[in-house]
C-alpha cells in the first residue's frame, strides 16, 4: 500500500467521524472513563464517601477507652442526667436506632445498556479504531444511570406474584395501592387542570375544628358537610396504605377560635378540576377526579407483567416500593463491585455488531475493537512498515511518541520527516496488524482473533 492511499483513507475516516449529527453526539458516551458527576465543576460535583457503621467505627479506640487504667476504678456508663445507664436502657436505645428490615421480593435484577446509547457507542468504537477494555465500558454505563436499564423479573417457580408498572413513566411496584397512589400524585396533572375559586366563608357556629394529626392539614368541623370529603381527600392522597377508620382516629379536635377562623378562610378557596381536552368540561371535585382516575385512567396506565425494564436512574431514585427499591440497590452494589451483567450484555452486543472481543496483557483483560487483530506476514513488507512493526513488537505498550523517538531520535514531532515515519502506522492499525489501545499504547497481535460469522476479513 502506497503512502497516498493511506493518507486518503485517514482523511476519509476523519470525515466520517465529523459527520455525526449533534443528536448523535449527545448520545455518544465519552470514552475517557470518567463518570458524569466527576466532570462537573467543584461547586456542582457531588462526592460520596462510605461512612463506617457506628458499631464498627474505631473498635480499638473504644476498647482502649472502656478498659480501666491501672490503679483506677472503672466508671459505669452515664446517661445525660448523670445517673448510671442500665443494660435495659442500652438495649432499648440500640433497638430504637435500628431501621426496620424490609424483606426483598422474590425477583432477579439485571442491568442492561440502553439501546440508543449502545448504538452510539458502537459507532464511536468503529470511528476511532481503538481497542477499549470491556469492564471499563460497562462501568461507564453504570456511572451514568440514564444510559442503562434495570430489568426486574419474577423468579421462576413463583406463580402468585406479578410486577405492576406504570406505562407512562416506567415506575414499578408490587402492590396495586402503591401504584394507584403514584398515578394520582404524578399523572393527574396530565389529564386535569386545577382552578381556584373564591367562595363565601362557611356560615354557622362551630365550636371546634378537626386537624390531621399526621400532616397538620385542617379538615374542618366534624359537623360540617365538607369534613368527610376533605378527610377522604387527604387520606387517599397521602396515606392510602392506612384504612380510613385508622386515619380518622389520627385526627385531633382543636377548640381554638383562631384555628376555626383559619379554617373558614381556607374554606373560601375551593379547588375544582376540569378535564383537559378541546372542549370545556364541567368542574369536578377531587372526589370526582379520584373516581375517574381509578375507573378510567389507572386501568390503561397500569400493566401487569412478570418482567419489566426500567431506566436505571428512575429505578434508583423514584421507585417508592421499599422492597423493589432494596432489591435494585442490592443489585447495584453487586454490579458496582464488578459489572458482571453489563459486561455480559455488552460482550454479546459487540459480537452481534461485528466487533471483535479479545484478551490481552498479563491479566488477560478483555478488550473490544472494530478491526480483527491479525499478525502480519512479513515476507513482502516494505522497509518503512517493517521497522515500525519490529520496534512495536520489541516495545509493547509504547506510544506514537516512543515509536518516533525510537526510530528517529531527536526528530521534531511536527516535522515532515516525523509524519512520514509514522504514516505506515495508520495502515497497520486499519488492517489489524497493530492494535492501538484507548490509552494511546500500541501492541502487535501475537495470533489472529477468531473470525466472526457473517463478516469477511478486510
Amino acid at each position: 500500500m502506497c503512502l497516498t492511499e493511506m493518507n486518503e483513507k485517514e482523511s476519509c475516516n476523519a470525515d466520517e467521524a465529523a459527520d455525526d449529527s449533534p443528536a448523535d453526539q449527545a448520545l455518544v458516551l465519552e470514552l475517557d472513563f470518567v463518570p458524569e458527576w466527576a466532570r462537573r465543576p467543584p461547586d456542582q460535583a457531588h462526592y460520596y464517601a462510605d461512612k463506617p457503621e457506628r458499631s464498627q467505627s474505631r473498635p480499638r479506640d473504644r476498647d482502649r477507652r472502656d478498659r480501666p487504667r491501672k490503679g483506677h476504678k472503672q466508671r459505669r456508663p452515664q446517661d445525660r442526667k448523670g445517673s448510671p445507664r442500665t443494660s435495659e436502657q442500652t438495649s432499648r436505645n440500640s433497638h430504637r436506632e435500628r431501621p426496620p428490615v424490609v424483606p426483598l421480593p422474590p425477583v432477579d435484577v439485571r442491568f442492561l445498556p440502553d439501546q440508543r446509547q449502545l448504538s452510539a457507542l458502537l459507532k464511536k468504537i468503529r470511528a476511532t479504531g481503538r481497542a477499549y477494555p470491556l469492564v471499563k465500558l460497562a462501568s461507564l454505563f453504570l456511572n451514568n444511570p440514564t444510559t442503562c436499564d434495570v430489568r426486574i423479573e419474577v423468579r421462576p417457580g413463583i406463580s402468585d406474584i406479578n410486577i405492576l408498572q406504570c406505562c407512562k413513566c416506567g415506575i414499578v411496584a408490587m402492590a396495586r395501592a402503591s401504584l394507584l397512589t403514584h398515578v394520582m400524585d404524578v399523572h393527574t396533572k396530565d389529564y386535569f387542570e386545577k382552578e381556584e375559586q373564591i367562595l363565601d366563608p362557611p356560615s354557622g357556629t362551630f365550636v371546634c375544628v378537626a386537624r390531621c394529626g399526621l400532616s397538620g392539614i385542617l379538615l374542618g368541623p366534624p359537623n360540617h358537610h365538607s369534613y368527610e370529603a376533605k378527610a377522604r381527600e387527604v387520606h387517599s392522597a397521602h396515606y392510602p396504605d392506612m384504612t380510613f377508620a385508622e386515619y380518622k382516629n389520627k385526627a385531633e379536635q382543636l377548640h381554638d377560635q383562631d384555628m376555626i377562623e383559619k379554617w373558614k378562610e381556607e374554606s373560601r378557596k375551593q379547588t375544582v378540576y376540569r378535564m383537559k381536552g378541546p372542549t370545556e368540561t364541567e368542574p369536578m371535585t377531587w372526589r370526582d377526579v379520584e373516581t375517574h382516575m381509578r375507573k378510567h385512567v389507572a386501568p390503561e396506565l397500569i400493566s401487569t407483567a412478570r418482567r419489566c425494564d426500567v431506566n436505571a436512574a428512575v429505578a434508583r431514585e423514584e421507585i417508592k416500593d421499599q422492597g423493589l427499591r432494596g432489591a435494585v440497590n442490592a443489585a447495584w452494589r453487586r454490579e458496582s463491585a464488578f459489572p458482571k451483567d453489563l459486561s455480559g450484555a455488552l460482550r454479546g452486543a459487540f459480537r452481534h455488531g461485528h466487533l471483535y472481543v479479545f484478551r490481552a496483557g498479563r491479566g488477560r483483560q478483555t478488550f473490544v475493537t472494530a478491526t480483527r487483530p491479525v499478525p502480519l506476514d512479513r515476507a513482502h513488507v516494505v522497509e518503512a512498515i517493517l521497522e515500525a512493526l519490529i520496534f512495536i513488537e520489541g516495545h509493547p505498550g509504547c506510544s506514537r511518541r516512543d515509536l518516533l523517538e525510537g526510530l528517529r531520535p531527536g526528530l521534531a514531532s511536527d516535522s515532515p520527516e516525523a509524519r512520514s515515519t509514522l504514516s505506515p502506522l495508520r495502515w497497520l492499525i486499519e488492517r489489524g496488524h497493530i492494535i492501538e489501545f484507548f490509552d494511546d499504547s500500541l501492541a502487535v497481535p501475537l495470533r489472529a482473533a477468531p473470525r466472526q460469522k457473517g463478516k469477511k476479513h478486510r
